[in-house]
């Protein structure tokens, strides 16, 4: 059978890279090929670049949940305070006390 085989649209003009003896034509990923030494290097750049900003961000996000935890600790404290001042709710020393001389029973 030729090289050429007419398809859908038409005859192949032009040949099938498969149809090649091995070694016939370089390809970019092999790491023998001129220019695959330097696109696996970009790409290890590439990945190393990306590495460290989530890195980056990774350390970022833990100190903002952990400022965002204080907050919500300190807003549960005041959201507190303002219940026991308005007498809705005895304060946390109120109840231990009142457990403490609470008579075992």
């Amino acid at each position: 059978m030729p090289a050429s085989t007419s398809g859908p649209r038409g005859p192949r003009d032009t040949p099938d890279p498969l149809d090649a003896p091995p070694g016939a034509h370089m390809d970019a990923r092999d790491p023998e090929a001129p220019g695959g030494r330097a696109l696996r290097d970009a790409a290890e750049d590439l990945f190393q670049e990306l590495q460290e900003h989530f890195q980056a961000l990774t350390v970022t996000l833990n100190l903002r949940m952990e400022e965002m935890g204080h907050r919500i600790e300190e807003l549960q404290k005041n959201v507190n305070d303002l219940m026991v001042q308005a007498g809705i709710e005895t304060s946390m020393k109120e109840q231990t006390v009142i457990r403490l001389l609470q008579p075992a029973g």
